[in-house]
């Protein structure tokens, strides 16, 4: 599992438009979660591997619902791209 750190830093460029920082905003998000469902593979991965099985399942139920809020978040990131 990766030793990436949080960071949120949810800055718009200065002087950008609302509907832009709403843009920026969750383009950067919409990314950021499909890093973490990532990461939720490979906790689920290595979780196996030690034969903790029902640990394992569980993480692959969360990490199937956080796909499916991301597959939101880039639907709408499209939305607002096709402007």
């Amino acid at each position: 599992m990766s030793d990436h750190e949080h960071h949120h830093h949810h800055h718009a460029p200065e002087g950008a438009e609302r509907g832009d920082r709403n843009l920026i905003l969750l383009r950067y998000t919409a990314d950021h979660n499909d890093h973490h469902a990532s990461e939720l593979a490979e906790l689920e991965e290595g979780l196996r591997s030690e034969g903790r099985a029902a640990a394992a399942d569980m993480v692959l139920s969360a990490r199937k619902a956080f796909e499916e809020g991301n597959e939101y978040l880039h639907k709408a990131l499209s939305l607002l791209e096709e402007v």
